[in-house]
């Protein structure tokens, strides 16, 4: 534990401009006219230098440069400024070069995050014009500063443990240092003496959803609930335990907002935009804030609709504000053209070979975290010279595009089709097993042989040659992708050495992982329905492929069923540091649990029968009105036996 009296005797404890101070409190006032606020900003030179460079960047693009701070302030506003005096104060506060830099750049990096986001929260479902939205949820997590620049060393073992286990960082603080980043930051905000209302949404932005509905009565609830929100959209940008994380920004944005899934993925694709856009104004890399498409992060239509938002308050001209609005949709379009090209091939209108390899790095993360086997098809137009040479370039060019039409319908929704390069295409392949993948292949393979394509009235056969291969990767395997790569390349050439028109598939998985797939697959709800003749495999398939998947943690299943104590499995992830081994691997060789427990529990992680089972009754799948029977015998039968009764109604 730590004492932290330490922080508050340090001498590196952040402080807080006195030009910032003024201009929050006039910022509140509404008798604060732009001359005053222009006199406060003079006296910080620096602060003054940055605000008009800013104003005159391409972040607000205004068509004539600003050369007075007056003019400044007059076109941004008074809260715009005054955020932005105080971001400019904490990116120096938080800027390292030393042995914490990268722990500094992470906590500015999500508070930019959640400040952008609880912004769009509040520009959506709040009024902006109450409360400073980017403001709150930017000074959320100022503990975390203060922690690293006066018990950095201590601090910094909390923030390693906390991304080893995928932890929540304000439990992980609590455990190892007795006090968490909220504590500190909102006992700084009060000496800052900052406004109420930004301090009470820093002290809720972890509570739980009972909590803040206790906790938060007219006044507070707009800020409170939008940076708890942002705060949990920050964790699932920035930190590790996606997982959670996610589930946490579902259930808030439902309460809150009445979101569903769809809509949620809309507000998330526009908080990652704006981030794209605002990173560079921040000092943040947009790169490494998971954005698989960084071309895209050049800010055209979200500055675009920033300097919109910002011209509406201060610009009187309605010629301007059409001009404006029009250019919004100039600026839109734009991007989404740009947004088609870097994503899509231009001639078959699916997946370019970049996208399949961000593709392929993320679900080669998700299953080494989670031991699930990737496959990859690589798919190879059989002969295609000759029909260039034979039909020509333009005849060619349409065999490409039916060909990826083909194979795009004759996929199942989440896996994903690319063009790799001239004939050859590749599809990622979820949650594959051996004998699916193959089977897989073989409907490529037989959708694009029936196809009918024709010159001048008369079919041309068209086939291709097909190789598929699946492994598993391990932890620190940095070779595995390309090796997966390179053995589904070597099937494809072994099938058109064979005679084309045909698949091969080449096993990368070590027989005990076989036998543990097989194990898995057996143990699932839905085959234990298939095989007990209770429903047909082809109406339960495509329920299965439709449910949305929310691992838990091995060692969380574990706990949760009593098979392993906290401190075994802090015992194992201790253990996994040196030995490279997985969760499983480590609990089966100390004794802890066994081979089939493990198999059932992986089982569980990868289809939760209690989802399966809201599925199938809400939707009456099959006829049936008896699956919670079934699942109550299943779970009997389970090496994992759970009584029906711990399952919900």
């Amino acid at each position: 534990m730590t004492d932290s009296s330490k922080i508050w005797a340090s001498s590196q404890l952040p402080t807080l401009p006195s030009v910032a101070v003024e201009l929050l409190e006039l910022s509140n006032d509404p008798a604060t006219e732009l001359p005053m606020v222009v006199q406060v900003i003079k006296t910080d030179p620096a602060i003054a230098a940055k605000i008009l460079k800013v104003t005159n960047s391409s972040y607000y693009g205004f068509k004539k440069e600003v050369t007075t701070l007056e003019r400044a302030v007059s076109l941004l506003g008074t809260r715009a400024v005054t955020s932005l005096a105080l971001s400019f104060s904490l990116v120096d506060a938080a800027t390292s070069t030393g042995k914490l830099a990268d722990h500094f750049q992470a906590y500015w990096r999500q508070s930019v995050v959640q400040g952008l986001a609880a912004e769009v929260l509040g520009q959506e479902f709040h009024n902006p014009k109450e409360h400073d939205f980017f403001l709150a949820g930017l000074l959320a997590d100022l503990g975390r500063l203060a922690m690293l620049k006066t018990i950095g060393p201590e601090y910094t073992s909390t923030l390693e443990t906390m991304m080893e286990r995928q932890s929540w960082l304000a439990e992980q603080e609590r455990d190892d240092l007795g006090f968490d980043h909220v504590e500190i930051g909102t006992k700084l905000m009060e000496n800052w003496k900052l406004p109420p209302a930004l301090i009470e949404a820093s002290r809720f932005h972890h509570r739980s959803l009972d909590e803040i509905r206790e906790h938060t009565n007219e006044v507070t609830a707009s800020p409170v609930q939008c940076v708890a929100t942002a705060a949990a959209i920050g964790d699932y940008y920035c930190m590790e335990n996606q997982g959670p994380a996610l589930e946490r920004v579902r259930e808030l944005a439902n309460s809150f907002y009445q979101l569903e899934s769809n809509q949620l993925q809309e507000l998330l694709t526009t908080i990652k935009s704006r981030i794209d856009h605002a990173a560079e104004l921040f000092n943040v890399d947009p790169t490494i804030i998971r954005a698989p498409n960084e071309l895209l992060a050049m800010a055209n239509e979200q500055l675009a609709r920033l300097a919109v938002q910002e011209r509406l308050e201060h610009v009187e001209s309605m010629e301007e504000h059409k001009r404006l609005e029009r250019e919004t949709q100039r600026l839109k379009a734009v991007n989404q053209e740009l947004q088609k090209r870097i994503l899509h091939d231009p001639l078959t209108k699916i997946y370019n070979r970049a996208y399949l390899e961000d593709a392929l790095r993320r679900e080669t993360d998700r299953c080494c975290r989670l031991a699930e086997a990737i496959g990859l098809v690589f798919i190879d137009v059989d002969k295609f010279k000759n029909l260039n040479d034979t039909h020509g370039h333009a005849f060619g060019d349409v065999v490409l595009q039916r060909v990826a039409r083909t194979m795009q319908k004759t996929l199942r929704g989440a896996d994903i089709l690319a063009r790799y390069g001239g004939e050859e295409f590749v599809a990622l392949v979820m949650n594959p097993s051996p004998e699916g993948i193959q089977i897989v292949a073989e409907r490529l393979r037989t959708a694009v042989e029936r196809e009918i394509i024709e010159l001048n009235n008369t079919r041309v056969p068209v086939t291709v040659s097909l190789g598929c291969a699946l492994g598993i990767p391990g932890r620190e395997d940095d070779e595995f992708t390309k090796q997966l790569i390179e053995a589904a390349d070597h099937a494809m050439y072994e099938a058109k050495s064979n005679g084309r028109n045909q698949s091969r598939f080449i096993n990368l998985l070590p027989t005990a992982d076989q036998h543990l797939l097989n194990r898995i697959n057996e143990l699932r709800f839905s085959e234990w329905l298939v095989t007990g003749n209770h429903i047909a495999r082809e109406v339960i398939d495509p329920i299965c492929k439709t449910i949305p998947q929310q691992h838990q943690l091995i060692g969380q299943l574990a706990r949760k069923h009593g098979y392993l104590s906290n401190a075994e499995v802090r015992l194992i992830l201790d253990e996994q540091q040196a030995t490279e081994e997985r969760f499983g691997e480590t609990a089966i060789r100390r004794g802890l649990i066994s081979l089939d427990v493990l198999a059932n529990l992986l089982a569980w992680q990868q289809e939760d029968p209690e989802t399966l089972l809201h599925h199938l009754e809400r939707n009456r799948i099959g006829g049936r009105d008896d699956y919670r029977q079934l699942l109550g015998d299943y779970l009997d039968q389970s090496p994992i036996h759970e009584p029906l009764s711990a399952i919900p109604a």
